[in-house]
Order: C-alpha cells, then sequence, then structure tokens
C-alpha cells in the first residue's frame, strides 16, 4: 500500500427534501423469494424472518415498507397469505429481504424511481489544482457502502471525484469497499479502471482496516467515508449493516481509534449514525453525522442521493456535480473546512433529521481540519 497522510471517514447524503408522499407504504409481492419447504426469509446483512409454517401452495408472502425513503432500519412486515388472500402470519422487522431488486413486483404504491449517476452528471471545476494537496502521499480516504443502495454509489463516487479531481488525492490511497457494486460498477469516476477493490462483509471491512492499521502513521491524515444503512440490534447497540453481518458502532470505533493517522475526519451517513461519533472522536479527530442515535436518515426527493452527505461532499467540493458553484466561506477557491462543510449541509437538508458535528473538546476543531488539511 502506498503511504499516505490523511485519513477520513464518510456516511454519504443529499440536499433533502422529503416529499409529501413520504409516509407513503409501499407493498411488495416476494413470494419468489421464499420456498415452498421453508419457514425463513433471508433478509439484508445476514438478518432472517422465520414464519410459523411454511407458505402454502398458492400462497404469497407480502413485504411492506413503511418509510419507503429512509434508510434502513426502519418498520418493515412480512405477511403471508392463503391462496385465497386471507393473512396467515404477519412478522415486524427492521431490514427489507436480501435480493429485494428492482424486478420484484410492486403490488401497491408508487415505484421510487433511481438510478446510477454518469460521467455526464458531473462537470467539476477543478480551480486550476489551486485546493490540491501539497503533498499527497499523505492523505488516505475509505469510502464504505456496506449494504446500500443506487444512492449511496451515488455519494461515494461524487466523494471519490471530488477527493482526486479537486484535493489530488493518489487513487492508490483511497481505499472503496463495497460488496454490492464490485462486480458491476466498480468504476468511480468513468476511467475504465475498477475503484472498488475490497467487500463489504464483516470480515472484509476488518481486514481492510486492520491493513491501513499497520499502514498508516502519525505523519498521515485519514477521510472515512461510510454512506451505509444502520440501526440497532438485539442488544440496542447501534450498528451498520454490512454486506453480511452487522457491525456494532464500539467494533468500528475501535477500528478507526487503532489507526495511527494524526488525524481523521468521519462523516456518517446511516440511520442512527449519531451513535458512531462518538467512538471515534478526540481533540485530533473530528466526526459528524445525518441522524441523532435514535432516528432514521433519508434520501432526497430526487431519490439520486442522501439528504445529508450529498450537501456535504458539495460544501467540500464548492459546487454541485454539475459544477454550479455554491457559497461557502470565502469566495475564492480555497479548501473547505470540516465546520463550513457541515453548516452548508445543515442549511440545505431539510429532512426529518438532526445532523451534528463533535470533536473533543469542543467542535472547534472542526475549523482546522478539512480533506486537504
Amino acid at each position: 500500500m502506498t503511504r499516505c497522510a490523511g485519513i477520513l471517514i464518510l456516511f454519504l447524503s443529499h440536499i433533502a427534501v422529503i416529499p409529501s408522499h413520504a409516509s407513503e407504504v409501499l407493498v411488495y409481492d416476494i413470494t419468489r423469494l421464499s420456498s415452498s419447504t421453508s419457514r425463513t426469509i433471508p433478509l439484508m446483512s445476514g438478518q432472517r424472518v422465520t414464519f410459523q409454517q411454511p407458505v402454502p401452495r398458492g400462497g404469497r408472502v407480502l413485504f411492506k415498507d413503511w418509510m419507503p425513503r429512509a434508510n434502513w432500519t426502519h418498520r418493515a412486515t412480512y405477511e403471508m397469505l392463503s391462496p385465497d388472500s386471507r393473512v396467515l402470519e404477519s412478522l415486524e422487522a427492521r431490514f427489507p429481504p436480501a435480493g429485494l431488486g428492482k424486478s420484484t413486483p410492486l403490488i401497491s404504491g408508487k415505484a421510487i424511481s433511481s438510478r446510477l449517476v454518469t460521467n455526464a452528471d458531473f462537470k467539476l471545476d477543478t480551480f486550476q489544482g489551486t485546493m490540491k494537496v501539497k503533498d499527497p502521499k499523505h492523505f488516505y480516504a475509505v469510502l464504505i457502502n456496506g449494504a446500500g443502495n443506487d444512492r449511496h454509489w451515488n455519494d461515494l463516487s461524487f466523494l471519490y471525484r471530488v477527493l482526486t479531481q479537486i484535493y489530488g488525492y493518489d487513487p492508490a490511497n483511497i481505499f472503496a469497499a463495497d460488496s454490492n457494486y464490485i462486480k458491476e460498477h466498480a468504476d468511480f469516476d468513468g476511467d475504465g479502471r475498477p475503484d472498488i477493490l475490497y467487500e463489504t462483509t464483516l470480515s472484509g471491512v476488518r481486514d481492510l482496516m486492520h491493513q491501513l492499521a499497520k499502514t498508516i502513521t502519525p505523519e498521515d491524515q485519514l477521510v472515512v467515508a461510510v454512506d451505509d444503512h444502520g440501526g440497532l440490534n438485539l442488544s440496542g447497540d447501534v450498528v451498520i449493516a454490512l454486506a453480511d453481518d452487522l457491525m456494532t458502532a464500539g467494533e468500528f470505533g475501535k477500528l478507526i481509534t487503532n489507526i495511527p493517522a494524526k488525524r481523521v475526519l468521519s462523516i456518517f451517513e446511516p440511520c442512527f449514525s449519531g451513535g458512531l461519533v462518538r467512538p471515534v472522536v478526540s481533540e485530533q479527530r473530528v466526526a459528524m453525522a445525518a441522524a441523532a442515535n435514535n432516528e432514521s436518515s433519508w434520501q432526497t426527493a430526487d431519490d439520486m442521493w442522501d439528504a445529508f452527505i450529498f450537501p456535504v461532499i458539495s460544501g467540500f467540493a464548492r459546487q454541485l456535480p454539475d459544477g454550479t458553484p455554491i457559497a461557502i466561506g470565502s469566495g475564492d477557491p480555497i479548501q473547505v473546512n470540516a465546520k463550513q462543510a457541515f453548516i452548508y449541509a445543515l442549511g440545505m437538508d431539510t429532512a426529518a433529521e438532526s445532523p451534528f458535528l463533535e470533536a473533543a473538546p469542543n467542535s472547534g476543531f472542526a475549523t482546522t481540519i478539512g480533506l486537504g488539511f
């Protein structure tokens, strides 16, 4: 691995306006995901629900999403129907089914339309290189999409381009992990080379963070970006949803604190992401989150981004993805600090969430750290 001087931790989002139909319930027919001989339905991140009886011949299984524009976890219902559509069993859960794709029949509610962004969506101003870091070997980034959707990939693609094109990060020092898109769409910036090289399984994330702990030195700075789903486990611990399991905020925090970087900037997008902040902050480490540790985070009204991290990235870029400039700090192309990016995002995020910024001993240190310093 190439040595580098910076670590940043991020969970992604977008300028969020919660649409009037945000409370609409979406109902899917997931019978194809069940088996006539099994009572168990696999869910996201290795979770499952189990009925008392197998699905009867001619019966159906329905999945109800009660907060369709919120990130997971939130209320979900699984119903087993008889051949004549009577409800035989109903189970409550906090995760969607594994394998829920765009081809799954939607039998009630309006489909949420989303797509991956393309090269044509980006026209970033690079400010003639005036915002590039002076010594790229000292700047690292970790981008994690544990069990996310198209919008999470979009956020990370935007961030990757900002880091490489505006701030001049060495792509070799950006470590992207995403099991959902590693086989397809592993190229964030359209240059024909894969940028996602790591899995977001429990063992994959652990191995990656242990590798970074051996590579990064006290001379380096790190940015870790996590754009994902989150929630609580059965013990009441805040967790992030990985491809095959859940990881607690406590464990993830230890993985970050064990990396001996000089400074760390963490940005968290998942639901309940406030619970991820306290384990990673110190005098030299700043963290921001999309939501408190007891609330959901949301996507944007256009379904393309997440409501908090998108304006955070835009703030650091001093522009929207299409190159439209935004007013933040000085009008000159100078590097943006974490507090400025957070304040901009706070003003643009109108979702039903409570973003916050924290550092020890106070948030004033957020003025002394950004993507490039």
